[in-house]
């Protein structure tokens, strides 16, 4: 006997689902194709919304490919420009009325005369990880907005390698980040209870 799926049936007369036939040649329901719609409308849509570059005030700084943003759409990046400190430095630009404003240099406590590259911004704004030196920093922000002098991550997150790009997950338990120790381009993951104890010995005052 065939297993075939029954033949389609009138929905409104009999009450039974219709089939169709998927991309892939199997046959389904109508009423699976109707929960699979919302899906497949939300990814169409994405292909379908027009991209805007930032404002030029961003734009026109000559920036690294990696940049972080906090809840408030604060963007964070490194940009490099003769007026600042040192060959490669931090900046933040604020979104206020649909745009985002002149980039500010995150300042001392931040950039210094070496490169600092590869920001990540807490959700809060109330941290910063970044790269200097092929090592990883963090900074807190003080109550004063300006931010505390970095300090470095330590062993064993950073190496004799090059340690970047990190990023902390969403729930704020772990540090994702890059690095090439062992001679080898590697990702890896380290609990992030690290920053909420540096954050009690360096506690912005």
């Amino acid at each position: 006997m065939r297993n075939d799926p029954p033949p389609a049936i009138d929905v409104e007369s009999q009450g039974q689902p219709r089939w169709g036939l998927r991309l892939d040649g199997r046959r389904h329901s109508a009423a699976s194709a109707a929960s699979a719609a919302p899906a497949f409308l939300a990814q169409l849509a994405l292909l379908l919304v027009p991209l805007h570059p930032l404002d030029p005030a961003v734009n026109e700084m000559q920036m690294h490919w990696q940049f972080s943003v906090d809840a408030r759409g604060t963007l964070y990046f490194n940009a490099r420009s003769p007026a600042g400190f040192g060959e490669g430095d931090i900046y933040s630009s604020r979104f206020e009325d649909g745009h985002y404003l002149k980039p500010e240099n995150c300042g001392t406590g931040i950039n210094t005369e070496q490169d600092e590259a590869t920001p990540f911004i807490s959700p809060d704004g109330s941290y910063l990880l970044f790269q200097r030196s092929l090592d990883l920093y963090i900074s807190f922000r003080r109550p004063d907005g300006k931010w505390t002098q970095a300090r470095s991550l330590g062993t064993p997150i950073n190496s004799p390698g090059n340690e970047l790009c990190p990023v902390v997950t969403p729930d704020g338990k772990y540090i994702f980040f890059l690095t090439t120790r062992g001679g080898e381009n590697q990702a890896f993951w380290v609990d992030a209870g690290i920053i909420e104890r540096m954050r009690e010995e360096i506690r912005p005052r």
